[in-house]
């Protein structure tokens, strides 16, 4: 019992860090990293390894918020860095249901982010 006790805190701060790491790799490819509100962060693993979806609001050329977009990112093994991939004005449910593999038909297609 003592030993769960004990690793309980090692398994929060081993979460924290990888939310930490996702953010720093959502803020990566944003116009203002600066600006980045975020929302619900979702990590899973899959069949293809680690994924992640996070709602964020940034800022973008304009100045102004673009209200919350999905970016679903990929654990990157070899070079152990979370990847951003796309971004969707879907919710957040639907971004796991897309990095899971089980998505339907979308009316809008996924777009690519840019470094």
């Amino acid at each position: 019992m003592k030993k769960l006790i004990m690793l309980a805190p090692i398994a929060i701060l081993a979460a924290c860090s990888e939310k930490a790491a996702v953010e720093n790799a959502v803020r990566g490819f944003l116009i203002d990293p600066d600006s980045a509100k975020f929302g619900e962060i979702t990590i899973v693993e899959t069949s293809d390894g680690r994924k992640a979806c996070v709602t964020t609001n940034a800022k973008n050329r304009m100045g102004g918020y673009t209200g919350d977009k999905q970016i679903s990112l990929f654990y990157d093994e070899e070079a152990g860095v979370w990847k951003a991939v796309t971004s969707w004005d879907w919710s957040h449910e639907m971004c796991l249901q897309a990095i899971s593999g089980e998505a339907e038909e979308a009316d809008e297609e996924p777009s690519l982010l840019r470094h």
